[in-house]
Parts: C-alpha cells; structure tokens; sequence
C-alpha cells in the first residue's frame, strides 16, 4: 500500500509539473506483464525448473538454461555456472536486461549450462517442510549467513549431482557475493572442493565505505532494529500485480523511475538501461528478511565483516578458491574503497585470480548495464573461460 501511494503522488506531481507522459514514445514493454519463463521463450532460450531442500528444510526453487539460443542440448557439459542474486532479489533481476547484456543468457550462449539460484525467503522460496511463513516467524530467522551456509550448499549439490560435475563456476552479485564469503569462511574445505571458480560482482563484504543507499541509511537511523522492535520479521514481499503497475508508470512518468532507482534500488539513472530498469521493477524487489537487512545494517555500523548472532569477523583467510572481482567506480554500496582492501587480503592469500575496476559502473550495472558497456562482459566471460573445460 505504501509504496501505491508514492507511486500516485509521483504520478500526480509528474502530471502537474508537465513531464506526464515524457516517455510516453517509447511505450510499455511487453515483458512487464510476463513472466520469467515467458521471457525466456519469447527470447528463444529453453528452460526447466528444480526444487531443492536445505539442511534445515528451506525449500529453494532453480532455474536452468541448459544451452543456449540456436545451440542443440548435450548429453554432458562440464562448464556449469550458478548465478546468486542480491538482497531483496530473485533469479529475475538477471535476465531483466536485453539478451546480448543479459549476464546468464550471454554466458548460455558462449556453452555453458546456466543454474539460476534463488535463496530462502525470496518470492520463489517461501517453502519449508515444517514451517508456514505467514504464521511462523521463525521462518524469517536468517540472514546472509544461513544463506551461506545452507541455501549454497543445497544448491550446488544438487546442480553437481544433477549435471555429473564435481565443481562448477559460481557468480554471484551483491549480496550473493556475501554469502559465498561467508559459506567459504565457515566451510573451507566444501566450498574449495566445490568451486572452480567465485566470479564476485560488486563483492560486499566490509562496508566501511557504503554512502547513499538505503542499506546506509537505515543503518545510520537503526530503522533494522526498530522494525524488529515491533514485530516486523519480512520486507518487500512480492505483490506482482502492484510492480506491475510501477513498471507501467515507471514506462511513462520518468521522475518515478529517477526516484526508486537512487533511493531504493542501487541503480544509477547515468550508469544503467532504463528500459531494463523498468522490467525489473515488475519483477523485484522480491522480498527479503528484517533480520538479513539488519546484518548488512550491522556490517555497516561496525565497518566489519562480521556474523549477526556473534561478535566475531568472518575469517576471509579460509578462502581457498580462485576469485575474480569486478568492481564499478561509481557503487555506493560495495565501493572500490572496501574493495581494494579485499582485494589485497585474497592476493597476499594467493586465491586473487583477477581484479578489475570500471569507470560508469554502478552497483546493479553489471545486470542493467547499457549498450556498449561491454568491457565487464567481456572480463567476466574471460574469467569463465580461464575454468573451462
């Protein structure tokens, strides 16, 4: 309802200010009103869907694109790639984009076997063997860390075993970088048995540095701790007939979509496609925790990368696969500031496999990214290739 609201003032203020219908040329995009599913058939991409079960009963749905446009299916493919989306997200937010900027399908189409992963409590994974998330709390008790440690786990076990492959390539983005930290930290030995590779896109981790965001914000105000306060355990959950309607206007009203990309999102009007924004709008946010916003509140706060439940600093030394970074100058979430220290403590540690940074790449802009912002694709798809077989 909230959010209904700001969209009828900004739809109001948009009108009477004479920039109603700015946009109006350009039109809605029909992949507003589809789903991902639709949107990968209309693309001409195939695509199939799995459920896996958490160690502590967490039901995760995946997606697959076996193979990509125009490719015949084969019986075996060793180049197997689960992608991790942020906080508030869903496997959606990556395929958003036009389908030569579109991360999982540009990489389905250089042969690899795309898994798209969604973790506990997002619009696709409100499932558990025992509890309802409706009438169960407990259910909204985690954060990046369970993530980490149980939703990684059960999923890349299940790729491996489904695909005949012992390791495979993980990429993750924001907050699914967070999680791939921390799983590493705490299980060493299975994540480096595992992993041929951490593809990290806007890493976060030590967010000393994180300015203009509303992560920072909410961090600053301890709005995380006054919503557990009152009872709330869940945000942005997933209403698709009300994003669909943001979408829609968003199409039209161009101040709307100035406002939630800067304030909400981590998109950047400068930096990212707008047609790919407004798709997105009608797919996320798709849903997050209370208590997963509070420990990236927490990480801020204390300008440590650190557990919620405990004061204790997850240990980046247990680190023990390849990593590739890439970075965008003009994130204001995992800045290049936090990520240079990274940096330097993977290599001092030998598992540093490629740094690199990017002048107009914010934080989202490795999924939204514009035409002709190729260079990140182009690394990442190096990085990849470097592991294949």
């Amino acid at each position: 309802m909230a959010k209904f609201i700001l969209l009828l003032s900004l739809t109001i203020l948009a009108y009477s200010s004479g920039s109603f219908l700015q946009n109006r040329a350009r039109g809605v995009d029909p992949e507003i009103n589809m789903t991902i599913e639709e949107i990968l058939t209309t693309r001409g991409y195939p695509h199939e869907t799995y459920w896996t079960t958490t160690q502590d009963k967490y039901i995760l749905k995946l997606y697959r694109i076996p193979y990509g446009r125009n490719q015949t299916k084969k019986d075996y493919n060793p180049n197997v790639i689960l992608f991790q989306h942020g906080i508030t997200g869903s496997s959606d937010f990556s395929l958003c984009n036009k389908a030569d900027r579109s991360l999982p399908l540009v990489m389905a189409d250089q042969g690899f076997d795309i898994w798209l992963g969604n973790n506990r409590g997002n619009k696709y994974s409100t499932n558990h063997t025992k509890l309802n998330p409706s009438k169960d709390k407990q259910f909204w008790e985690f954060s990046f860390h369970e993530m980490g440690v149980y939703d990684l786990p059960a999923q890349i076990d299940f790729i491996t075993s489904f695909t005949n492959n012992s390791k495979i390539i993980y990429i993750g983005h924001s907050q699914g970088t967070s999680q791939m930290f921390a799983g590493g930290s705490m299980l060493p030995d299975y994540f480096a048995s595992k992993i041929k590779v951490f593809i990290a896109l806007a890493p976060a981790t030590n967010l000393a540095h994180a300015q203009g965001n509303f992560l920072k914000v909410g961090a600053d105000l301890y709005l995380d701790r006054f919503l557990i306060d009152i009872g709330y355990t869940v945000l942005f959950n997933d209403k698709p007939s009300s994003e669909k309607t943001a979408a829609t206007i968003c199409a039209y009203v161009h101040v709307y979509c100035e406002a939630t990309e800067d304030i909400l999102l981590f998109n950047s009007k400068e930096d990212d496609d707008e047609d790919g924004y407004i798709v997105s709008e009608a797919h996320e946010p798709s849903g997050a925790s209370v208590k997963s916003v509070s420990h990236f509140a927490e990480v801020i706060r204390s300008k440590r990368f650190k557990r919620l439940d405990k004061d204790e600093d997850y240990n980046l030394d247990n680190i023990k696969y390849p990593v590739c970074m890439h970075v965008g100058r003009d994130d204001n979430l995992a800045t290049v500031a936090d990520n240079v220290i990274l940096r330097d403590r993977l290599n001092k540690n030998g598992y540093l496999h490629a740094y690199n940074e990017y002048d107009k790449v914010a934080h989202s802009t490795f999924l939204l990214g514009k035409v002709g912002q190729t260079q990140f694709i182009n690394d990442i798809i190096k990085c990849a290739n470097d592991f294949k077989q």
